[in-house]
């Protein structure tokens, strides 16, 4: 909107070190938050005088700034995405209530401010001029993002005239874009969580030395193997990740399922201690992963073990409620994303009648998958019914078992029926900047960031001229079907060198 405030070449949609994000990015620097790849700037032109809450998504980094007026010296940051968040395919990126609100492990409890993905609440009049950019770097992956709005305090909204929205009219919105209580049920894991270590110590053991290390499985199998006192952490982890049992004409067989094994070492000279890690969790109803132990030694002092036990494994069932409606038994640790989402849904439903309120929600899958060896995983549950005064949902997990979990529920937004959430905001809201002096006011050309001019011009732009600014006078048809491709026939161009115009 104005010339002087107007960035350097590279913030005007160049990233640095690529023209475009065409499949092949730049190395990734510390900086790459200064990389601009993409800028859309102009106006927001609020519809109604009321307060407005911005929601902003996608891949890798956002940043939105909006003026106090139209001045793009009056711009403040109001929201940011300090990184990308994980798109899921098949377009649920675009709709996915959590998209708004991710954090790796939901590690906040504050999901709202300038650095956060939400902004504040900002009042803004009617029919004023509001200077508006968002940034979009794009450093690699999947190169989208996502723009929402929720407009607070509807029955009290008025149009620039000062006139307020019929009561009809306030229904009707309300209706097709409710501004809906978003909560989530998640388990994770607390600090004090265990995992599985066994100890190899090696001491007193001349260069000849060695030993034979025997690991046993839960079901009594066992695999010995030879090594020299000087092994390494790494080669005992590698060996007890994979280690097999051998029977005669039978194929080899794991001793574990575990594929996560780390080894790690402490003390020097000829007093070694050795930790193995199984950083798995256990299966439900299990103690262990496997035992060590030492079956011989030759000119060393061995000696093997555990050194700690892991956190009893998660088990049994939960049950989640609302305003006396329970859902049946949910397993701790469901097979899928239909085992744990579908007993709320259908649980979690009573239509309007009687005293009782009506109930209807929506599950939508966290990032985190649940799996059969999750320790971590998110249902996200929107209420389409209640709307206002939402009681937060309760759990019943005197049916699971296990140790060093925390299966808690988050109110991450509340209902509001005296406001509206629009997933996608109308073009309506936003003008381009066109200056009000044409013969004074230089309008600036980029293609992909780079600044257009003649090899005489030095002030790298040109005069605004309406009289050779070209204009759609007619569409035919005006109306086609959605995919259909379009084509824009321009005539009447002189030609003229690229060097001199």
């Amino acid at each position: 909107p104005e010339e002087s405030a107007r960035g350097a070449p590279s913030e005007s949609g160049v990233a640095v070190g690529q023209i475009d994000l065409l499949g092949r990015v730049a190395p990734y620097t510390s900086g790459a938050e200064q990389h601009f790849f993409r800028e859309l700037t102009g106006f927001f032109v609020p519809l109604l005088t009321a307060n407005y809450s911005f929601y902003i998504s996608g891949d890798d980094y956002l940043a939105l700034d909006l003026g106090e007026d139209s001045s793009v010296a009056s711009l403040q940051r109001i929201a940011v995405l300090p990184r990308y968040v994980p798109f899921r395919g098949g377009g649920q990126g675009d709709v996915m209530p959590e998209a708004f609100f991710y954090r790796p492990g939901l590690d906040s409890t504050r999901f709202i401010g300038e650095d956060r993905q939400v902004s504040e609440a900002i009042p803004l009049r009617a029919g004023e001029r509001y200077a508006f950019r968002l940034r979009h770097t794009g450093i690699g992956g999947q190169d989208w993002h996502r723009f929402a709005m929720r407009v607070h305090s509807l029955s009290s909204a008025t149009r620039a005239d000062g006139s307020r929205l019929d009561p009809e009219v306030q229904a009707v919105l309300r209706e097709r874009h409710p501004a809906m209580e978003l909560q989530v049920v998640r388990l994770r894991m607390t600090e004090g969580l265990r995992r599985e270590k066994h100890y190899i110590r090696i001491g007193n053991y001349s260069a000849d030395g060695d030993f034979r290390l025997m690991v046993t499985s839960n079901w009594g199998d066992f695999a010995a193997k030879r090594f020299p006192a000087t092994v390494s952490a790494a080669d005992l982890a590698t060996h007890i990740k994979t280690v097999e049992m051998l029977r005669i004409g039978q194929s080899a067989l794991r001793l574990h399922s575990c594929n996560t094994v780390r080894g790690s070492e402490t003390g020097s000279g000829s007093d070694r201690l050795i930790s193995i890690t199984m950083d798995c969790p256990l299966r439900a109803g299990t103690t262990s992963w496997i035992s060590v132990g030492i079956a011989e030694a030759w000119n060393a002092d061995v000696a093997a073990g555990l050194e700690q036990a892991a956190s009893l494994p998660l088990g049994g069932s939960f049950r989640v409620g609302f305003d006396g409606l329970w859902t049946e038994g949910i397993p701790a640790i469901p097979r899928n994303w239909r085992e744990l989402s579908g007993p709320i849904v259908r649980g979690l439903r009573r239509p309007a009648g009687g005293e009782a309120i009506a109930v209807e929600l929506e599950a939508w899958q966290g990032l985190k998958d649940p799996t059969p060896s999750s320790e971590a995983y998110e249902v996200w549950i929107r209420f389409r019914s209640p709307s206002v005064n939402v009681p937060r949902l309760v759990l019943d997990t005197s049916e699971m078992t296990g140790e060093d979990y925390a299966l808690e529920v988050l109110t991450v937004e509340d209902g509001d029926e005296d406001a509206i959430f629009l997933n996608r905001v109308p073009t309506d809201f936003f003008e381009m900047p066109t200056p009000d002096d044409p013969a004074a006011s230089p309008v600036h050309v980029a293609v992909r960031g780079i600044l257009g001019a003649s090899s005489s011009d030095t002030s790298h732009g040109f005069v605004y001229d309406v009289a050779l600014t070209p204009k759609l006078l007619a569409i035919s048809p005006e109306t086609v079907s959605a995919g259909s491709r379009l084509y824009i026939s321009v005539n009447g161009i002189q030609a003229a060198s690229i060097e001199e115009d």
